[in-house]
């Protein structure tokens, strides 16, 4: 089986055809008269040895070639060898990036500090704030982000924002700034890699403190 090429992946067809690589088994081009070359990967899960399908993009000569398609193919093919849900994972990404799309920093802002303000039932017995520190955890994020990123998407804010914000306060309060910025940003799309607020994925909760 050839490799697929650039040649390839441009050639005019009359009909719908799939080309499978020789180099990444499982990763093809779908070719189409009426829509653009994209890539996908077929696999086999491995808690449900069913046969699946993951569309990986839509060719584009500078910005998604041949080769950045078969790498996207082979770094999924080692996380389905780890017994990942790729397809899962890309379902429930896709789905919180479509949740995120309107929403502010400001916004997820107040939805943590209400979460970390929450009275909760501690191992003494006592009623207590979920996180006991919250009030300088949301002190921290008054004053040093919602003034610069609280009217921003959240799904708009890059890693450069928030390196930005935590190099722009004072020594001594950057510290803690710094602290509270992962926290917030561990949050809401775990695990973030690049891009817009894919850290800034503000906000799923924590393990109780």
């Amino acid at each position: 089986m050839s490799n697929i090429t650039q040649k390839l992946v441009e050639t005019k067809v009359a009909k719908r055809i799939k080309r499978y690589d020789g180099k990444c088994p499982g990763f093809y081009v779908s070719l189409s008269p009426t829509a653009p070359p994209t890539f996908f990967l077929k696999y086999t899960d491995l808690n449900t040895h069913k046969r699946c399908t993951v569309r990986l993009g839509t060719y584009h000569a500078e910005t998604f070639d041949i080769v950045r398609a078969r790498t996207e193919a082979m770094h999924l093919k080692a996380r389905i060898g780890r017994g990942e849900d790729v397809a899962q994972t890309k379902r429930q990404t896709k789905a919180l990036q479509a949740t995120l799309s309107g929403v502010t920093v400001d916004q997820i802002i107040d939805e943590r500090i209400a979460w970390m303000s929450t009275l909760v039932r501690k191992a003494d017995g006592e009623m207590r704030a979920r996180k006991e520190s919250w009030k300088n955890t949301a002190s921290h994020l008054d004053r040093f982000v919602r003034p610069r990123l609280g009217r921003r998407i959240a799904s708009e804010v890059t890693k450069h924002d928030i390196a930005k914000r935590a190099t722009t306060s004072s020594t001594a309060s950057s510290a803690s700034h710094r602290s509270a910025m992962p926290a917030m940003c561990a949050a809401r799309c775990r695990p973030c890699s690049t891009g817009p607020l894919k850290q800034a994925a503000i906000m799923s909760p924590p393990a109780p403190a």
